[in-house]
């Protein structure tokens, strides 16, 4: 199929009853020139090609995961019982998922323009970039719950209209990801094919989504055909890490058992010429704070530290 079509055609159908399956992947994975500006090497530019992730370290100093982990432990103190359609508690009283944080406070709202973190996105998408989704992801101890794997490429294709992969997610680790509190494991390679999945999708699916994922997930033979050529990679990294990864790599997670808690802080930068469609799935648009449709403007990359 040629990758040059219009935007009305659907190159990645999913969720269309039984018919599913792995395809082929028509778009890059990385976009601009390996001389381009923003951070990364040639080499880690490559392994990112080749693997679909990569480990950055130490990019934040302590004093900043400090502050972010303060405002995180406000607003648990803040929405502990409450009802907010961007927040989804546990049973336990815990944040699971936390939806457009950089709206929520300036400090995140600065630090989704960081330059360490802008310059990456356009580095490798080669274009003006736009937040389209911010949130926090936290794993409590001993009761965390997992995730199965999925690309989140097909449900922001599926659900949000994001037409092309030209889009990548950036999680900024703010307590330690370690083999033992349920880090996110990943298919290394897996990002260089487009998994299509069975069933629909659900009326207001996005309200299941924040707690588990139900629709837009592969069958498990796809998961093994992708574990053979590869296997399966567990991410530990330190506090102050950014873990870069493909908006359609393979990933989930496992229920976190440890005393020790995991939270990592998600900004998925999207192409400006990538901007979303209708919704694939002939369902209404998920909410703003879920999937930026409104206040698409290329960000402007601030040049120092966060401030206190």
């Amino acid at each position: 199929m040629n990758a040059n079509v219009g935007a009305d055609v659907d190159l990645y159908p999913s969720r269309h009853g039984a018919d599913c399956g792995i395809q082929s992947r028509y778009d890059p994975i990385v976009y601009g020139e390996p001389d381009r500006d923003g951070g990364l090497t040639q080499n880690q530019l490559e392994r990112y090609q080749q693997q679909g992730y990569l480990v950055l370290d130490n990019l934040f100093n302590n004093a900043e995961i400090e502050r972010l982990i303060d405002e995180v432990t406000l607003w648990q103190q803040a929405f502990r019982n409450s009802e907010n359609d961007n927040v989804s508690i546990d049973e336990h009283g815990d944040i699971r998922s936390f939806y457009g944080i950089h709206a929520q406070h300036a400090l995140y709202s600065a630090l989704s323009k960081d330059t360490r973190l802008v310059s990456i996105a356009q580095q490798v998408l080669a274009d003006d970039v736009y937040l389209h989704q911010s949130r926090l992801t936290f794993k409590a101890p001993f009761v965390g719950q997992s995730s199965f794997w999925h690309s989140d490429f097909e449900t922001w294709h599926v659900e949000d209209g994001l037409p092309r992969m030209r889009t990548l997610s950036l999680a900024l680790v703010l307590t330690e990801n370690q083999l033992t509190n349920a880090p996110i494991m990943v298919l290394p390679g897996s990002h260089k094919s487009f998994v299509s999945c069975p069933g629909e999708t659900p009326e207001n699916n996005y309200l299941h989504t924040m707690r588990e994922q139900h629709a837009g997930l592969p069958r498990q033979d796809d998961i093994q055909i992708l574990a053979d050529i590869n296997g399966v990679d567990a991410i530990s990294a330190k506090k102050g890490s950014v873990i870069l990864y493909d908006c359609n790599l393979m990933h989930g997670s496992s229920n976190n058992l440890s005393p020790l808690p995991r939270r990592n802080a998600v900004f998925v930068y999207n192409a400006v010429s990538n901007r979303p469609r209708e919704p694939y799935s002939g369902m209404p648009a998920r909410p703003e704070f879920m999937a930026t449709r409104r206040l698409i403007q290329p960000i402007r990359a601030q040049h120092q530290q966060l401030h206190f």
